[in-house]
């Protein structure tokens, strides 16, 4: 078995597997679509600061990931991580 965590600024053709995942366990819940929430987690590319993804993969299969997002709170757009 082998572990890796990458960006999605490495590994973009793993955000659309990720963004189906986080959308059907928070995403569904909010109203939100899966083309919406795809379309904002594909924006997570970049290599120092927000907006980047980090996935863990194991044998290059996602099972786990991190966001840094300047804003992950639609009702609260004043609060920021």
């Amino acid at each position: 078995m082998s572990l890796a965590l990458v960006t999605f600024s490495d590994r973009p053709d793993r955000a659309a597997i990720v963004g189906e995942c986080t959308w059907r366990e928070w995403g569904r819940a909010y109203g939100k679509t899966l083309e919406q929430r795809l379309a904002r987690i594909a924006d997570r590319t970049a290599r120092i600061g927000p907006e980047q993804c980090v996935v863990a993969l194991i044998d290059g299969e996602p099972a786990g990931t991190a966001s840094l997002t300047a804003e992950d709170c639609d009702a609260r757009p004043d609060l920021h991580p």
